[in-house]
């Protein structure tokens, strides 16, 4: 999180060594996209598995050049095909968004948060409904991948403000993590899945996570608590106890918002001030 609040830009590689020509190892370096690779030298992939890992690569956004800031190794269980594989369910922003997703797990520094998170981005069936579903049947982000769209908005903007009320960095990734995946439970959603259902999807959503939040219940009951609070239902009776859920819905309200206010200036002139939306209703206003 602290990149996206720096001027840094950041590529996710795969770094393996492989024997040369005359016996020697050298360090390959490859990218998910059609981009140069990066010059690493031999000391700052020291640390990573010499069988092959995934890192971040961080890049200053001052200047002209591409200056090495930092390198930030994920974890060294994810095989080489499973980000591969993965990545080629998308493309576009779309794309982009997933590999910002998986680079999250060289940030997060809670050893069980970056577990969970894990365990939910290893399993492909879940994954290829989340970059391919939508948010919604006829009200925001209801097109192809406005599911995972969304979702990323409402992590990034959740995990900022946490950041910026310094609510300490376990709250921040909970945050991200609990944005994230606030809406998951829409893969089981009849506009999503042939045989889904209409209904509360935050139900489905401890449904369709039910073995990484065991697995989290086990490890942490406060951490389960404090995630488990940003996918449930919300109550208006009562504020949440954990601050953290009443951001993550405050942000998942803003994202839809802004969403349909984009929609109602589609196709319009730059000079129009106001419009009454077809989609909903309403009338929407904006600075020229």
């Amino acid at each position: 999180m602290r990149s996206l609040m720096t001027r840094t830009r950041s590529s996710l590689y795969w770094v393996e060594q492989q024997l040369e020509e005359g016996g020697a190892l050298n360090w390959c370096v490859t990218g998910l996209e059609r981009e140069p690779a990066p010059y690493l030298r031999m000391e700052q992939l020291q640390p990573c598995n010499s069988n092959g890992q995934w890192v971040v690569v961080e890049f200053s956004t001052e200047g002209e050049g591409r200056d090495l800031v930092r390198l930030r190794p994920l974890p060294d269980c994810i095989p080489r095909s499973q980000v591969e594989r993965q990545a080629q369910w998308a493309s576009g922003l779309q794309k982009r968004t997933l590999v910002k997703v998986w680079s999250m797990l060289a940030y997060i520094d809670d050893a069980i948060l970056k577990s969970f998170l894990l365990d939910v981005l290893m399993d492909d069936q879940l994954m290829l409904a989340f970059c391919s579903d939508k948010a919604s049947h006829g009200y925001h982000h209801n097109h192809v991948g406005g599911l995972l769209a969304h979702s990323y908005e409402v992590a990034v903007s959740a995990a900022t403000l946490c950041s910026q009320h310094q609510l300490g960095m376990r709250t921040t990734w909970v945050a991200f993590i609990g944005g994230l995946l606030h809406d998951i439970g829409k893969v089981r959603m009849f506009y999503n899945d042939s045989n889904g259902v209409s209904g509360a999807h935050e139900a489905y959503s401890f449904m369709v996570l039910s073995a990484p939040l065991e697995h989290l219940r086990m490890k942490s009951a406060p951490l389960f608590e404090a995630l488990t609070a940003c996918l449930a239902l919300s109550s208006s009776r009562h504020s949440d106890p954990y601050q953290v859920a009443g951001i993550v819905r405050m942000c998942d309200r803003l994202s839809a918002e802004v969403c349909n206010w984009r929609k109602a200036f589609e196709r319009r002139p730059s000079h129009f001030w106001y419009v009454k939306s077809q989609h909903d209703g309403r009338m929407y206003k904006r600075l020229n």
